[in-house]
């Protein structure tokens, strides 16, 4: 929810860097549920898409991630596994490994597909910690990607990280460039003339809209229809009740496409209550649902949204690590005909949600499955998140972030011009559309799976949810 709060330019000072230091632990019941949830073909990562307006020095930009990683344990944090006790937190003093990448681009496909990759790329939490970066360098401005793993840090967690980065970088960065070849260093296969090079039209490739019934399962009618435009290669088809085939080999299993809409003026629902840009933003994607459903053929009944919550205990500093819980806000077919009834329907669920206690201690530990030894405990979890995700997952989340402070920057830049929040997961649940508010706008990231969407489609159905923003907002 957005605050009335005006936003701070106030930055703090990032100290030096030295390891802050913490003592392993063993994982949270909310750990252990997400990573049951974690598949190598669809893992399951949190992260943010910063657009900016000028060039990063690399070098700069590589010591301030490795500030945030000493400052952050949990950013560098190793699994370890017991075969009694289970999974631990450990915490080297040493971030170990290469956290920075570096990509090239020349237009806003390049940076989707470079970002794209970033959020499908499993993680081992062996060897590597839960976060990687990668600046795409951009001919009208770079782009950071901060991306890890949902099991290590949520939301609110990589937007900490990625503003500790760019604080850390203004720290390290307070003077003007001597040369170009600082920002850009030898090797890194990308130089000033790229800042020069015009970006290619990016044009929307061919084809009309088309839904194929070999596509649609029974299954409640709550999920979004699939649909995929004839110039992409069509759909994968359908092995019946129990699974999905594998979609044809394809860039990434994962997509994004971005838009910005205006901030709709604060009103009060027909009863009285408070409304809120997340409960407009949620009313939007439940009748985005219904109307993509009716265009491709399918009729809505109930449909169910799923609606993460940060259950951190009030007034406690922010922290990185994973805090959230869940509401799912459904409606039904009769609260959709009137946009007051929309309204008075999401505001009763969503404030239920946001005041009622939360359904456990983020830092609370497996409680009764915690007495089960952990080889007899770790088929009994996996099969249980498996059975509920194929019979209560909705295929749609709405993901908001809220409004953002403005990003830190040096003297000589650049300036984080927007902000998007990215929150991926495998099928049923193909989209996620990850919101975030910032320098007056609402920056929104619709995120998908390709078995349900592909370029054309998703564009398609982004259009239908911000026509609805603007409608009822």
């Amino acid at each position: 929810m957005f605050s009335d709060v005006g936003a701070s330019d106030a930055t703090f000072t990032v100290p030096e860097p030295v390891a802050a230091y913490a003592a392993p632990r063993p994982w949270t019941l909310l750990e252990e549920l997400i990573f049951a949830s974690d598949r190598r073909d669809a893992p399951l990562t949190v992260g943010t898409v910063l657009r900016t307006d000028g060039p990063f020095r690399e070098r700069e930009l590589r010591a301030a991630v490795d500030d945030v990683l000493l400052r952050h344990p949990m950013c560098r944090a190793r699994l370890r596994t017991h075969p009694v006790t289970g999974r631990e937190w450990h915490f080297p003093e040493e971030a170990g490994g290469e956290v920075v990448a570096v990509r090239s681009g020349r237009g806003d496909a390049d940076l989707r597909e470079a970002a794209a990759e970033a959020f499908a790329r499993p993680f081992d939490l062996r060897v590597e910690g839960p976060l990687r970066v990668v600046l795409v360098r951009m001919p009208a401005g770079d782009a950071l990607v901060v991306a890890a793993h949902h099991v290590a840090m949520d939301g609110q967690s990589v937007e900490l990280v990625a503003r500790g980065i760019l604080e850390a970088y203004a720290d390290r960065v307070g003077r003007p460039a001597d040369a170009a070849a600082d920002v850009y260093p030898p090797g890194s296969g990308v130089g000033p003339d790229l800042l020069d090079a015009p970006a290619p039209a990016e044009t929307p490739p061919a084809g009309a809209l088309a839904a194929d019934a070999a596509m649609l399962r029974r299954r409640a009618p709550s999920r979004l229809a699939p649909a995929h435009s004839p110039a992409m290669g069509g759909p994968p088809r359908w092995a019946g009740d129990l699974g999905w085939r594998l979609a044809p080999p394809r860039r990434t299993r994962y997509g994004l496409w971005h838009a910005a809409i205006s901030l709709p003026p604060r009103r009060a629902t027909a009863t009285g209550a408070r409304l809120t840009v997340n409960d407009v933003l949620m009313a939007a994607a439940h009748l985005a649902v219904e109307r993509w459903n009716r265009g491709q053929g399918r009729a809505s009944g109930p449909i169910r949204i799923r609606m993460p919550i940060d259950v951190r205990p009030a007034g406690q500093p922010p922290t990185v690590g994973n805090a959230t819980g869940q509401v799912i806000v459904s409606t039904e077919a009769s609260d959709r005909l009137e946009r007051a009834s929309l309204l008075a329907a999401i505001t009763r669920q969503t404030q239920a949600g946001k005041s009622g206690e939360p359904t456990a201690e983020p830092g609370a530990t497996a409680g009764v499955l915690g007495t089960i030894p952990f080889a007899l405990r770790e088929p009994l979890v996996r099969a249980g998140v498996g059975v509920s995700r194929r019979i209560v997952m909705p295929s749609l989340c709405l993901s908001n972030l809220g409004r953002v402070m403005p990003m830190p920057r040096s003297v000589e830049g650049p300036a984080v011009t927007s902000v998007h929040f990215a929150a991926f997961t495998g099928m049923p649940q193909g989209l996620t559309i990850g919101v975030a508010g910032y320098d007056g706008l609402l920056d929104v990231t619709f995120c998908y799976h390709r078995r349900l969407f592909d370029e054309v489609t998703v564009r398609a159905f982004a259009d239908v949810f911000t026509a609805a923003a603007r409608e009822l907002g």
